[in-house]
């Protein structure tokens, strides 16, 4: 399916962001068993027709999808950098933030440390450095929900200690 392009339908960031939000795919996708596990096949393409049929939404509501192709992980452009994500739950100063999804359901996967270093590496780090972000700016859906009683996103087997951990290695060594 082409999905056809209309960014002059997305609302604008217009403050630079300073956070950085961390969902998986039981944020809005949690009824879609096939999203749920990891795979060895590309599916943010089809991530993004599923969400064109049912949400009628041209492109899918985070900046980064991060998710297991083959025997590695890669890590796919969502949405524009200049483009507002908007999640109904969150509200300021988290609404105007970067925004990276995990596809799968991390209540019941246990991500390894390649995981956790190719987040860091391919979709974290790039925008910490960009835009000043510091690390304890980068959060939890859960953290940050007004919603905080039913948003389980993401799941209970994320480590944020271990994505903090890999960043911290990517710095440079003065």
């Amino acid at each position: 399916m082409k999905i056809p392009y209309k960014p002059s339908l997305f609302e604008r960031i217009n403050i630079k962001p300073r956070y950085i939000v961390i969902h998986d795919i039981n944020c809005e996708f949690d009824g879609l068993a096939e999203f749920q596990t990891l795979s060895n096949q590309f599916r943010t393409g089809k991530l993004r027709d599923t969400n064109f049929l049912f949400n009628a939404e041209f492109d899918l509501n985070y900046h980064f999808v991060v998710e297991k192709v083959l025997d590695d992980y890669e890590t796919v452009v969502g949405r524009p950098l200049w483009a507002v994500c908007e999640h109904e739950d969150i509200v300021s100063p988290y609404d105007k933030a970067f925004h990276v999804l995990m596809l799968g359901n991390f209540n019941d996967i246990n991500p390894d440390d390649r995981f956790y270093r190719q987040m860091a590496y391919r979709a974290v780090s790039p925008l910490m450095v960009m835009f000043r972000i510091p690390i304890g700016n980068i959060v939890l859906h859960s953290e940050i929900s007004n919603s905080k009683d039913k948003v389980q996103c993401p799941g209970s087997l994320f480590s944020i200690d271990k994505l903090t951990s890999q960043l911290k290695s990517l710095k440079p060594k003065k």
